[in-house]
């Protein structure tokens, strides 16, 4: 049976302590663990200058003494100077010690519980601080792809807007003359005068023919008085007196496209 190689030992010189020891390892320098771990702090510049002659000096900054310029000049400047005396005192702290901020700092606030009624208005105020930002963001035009700044009025701009309430009256124009017989004279003053301004569908009094005329075109008016076919123009309904009523917008906007009224909201 063949013999185990056995690695050659030799004596080395401990870094750190400065103490032999047998090692077969060419790459371990120190004894012991402790010995790597306080490696900065033995190796001195009087150590330097003891056990390493051949590195270059220079002159201290403050005493003119031999200082070793070695590589750990780069991460530490604790061999700019020849010992601690040497090196000048650290600038004074700006403001007051750390100790004394940790005692004057504020005490921790606990989280206030809300009651329900101061919980209601500080959730309306977070909606109102919500709308109001609203109006700061910018909008994309789904027409015409320009920005612009406006809350609640859709994703149009005020030209793309135009330009298709403009068709949708070709529309209903064109709709109105090939249904059948065409009255001209239909309008909702003339309806208002006729049923005395009272709504058709629900029996209510509609506000003057005039708040048309101050409208802003944002400000929903459910009392405004408005021209409804009985038969919608969609379903083939004709522009005629006979079927033709007055009714509010509410009242109108809910039933839309039916023959059937729908749910009032006013």
């Amino acid at each position: 049976m063949a013999a185990r190689y056995k690695p050659l030992e030799f004596l080395r010189e401990c870094r750190g302590c400065g103490r032999e020891f047998l090692t077969s390892d060419a790459r371990k320098w120190f004894h012991k663990r402790g010995c790597n771990r306080h490696k900065r702090e033995q190796q001195t510049n009087a150590w330097y200058l003891a056990n390493r002659p051949w590195l270059p000096k220079e002159p201290c900054a403050t005493c003119q003494y031999p200082v070793v310029r070695y590589r750990a000049r780069r991460y530490a400047g604790e061999f700019r100077y020849c010992s601690i005396a040497c090196r000048p005192s650290p600038r004074p702290r700006c403001g007051p010690p750390k100790y004394e901020l940790l005692r004057s700092k504020p005490p921790i606030v606990q989280s206030r519980k809300y009651s329900a009624e101061e919980g209601k208005k500080r959730r309306l105020l977070l909606l109102q601080l919500r709308n109001r930002l609203r109006w700061l963001m910018p909008k994309q035009c789904t027409g015409c792809g320009d920005t612009f700044n406006r809350y609640g009025q859709g994703w149009r701009c005020d030209s793309c807007k135009e330009h298709a309430d403009r068709q949708l009256r070709q529309i209903r124009r064109l709709r109105q003359s090939r249904n059948g017989a065409y009255d001209r004279g239909i309008d909702y003053k003339s309806l208002y005068e006729r049923s005395q301004g009272q709504c058709s569908i629900c029996q209510i009094t509609c506000a003057d023919p005039s708040v048309w005329r101050y409208w802003d075109g944002r400000t929903w008016m459910p009392t405004a008085p408005t021209v409804d076919h009985i038969i919608p123009l969609a379903r083939g309904g004709s522009h005629t007196w006979v079927n033709v009523q007055l009714a509010c917008l509410a009242c109108n906007s809910s039933k839309g496209d039916r023959a059937t009224p729908g749910l009032c909201v006013i």
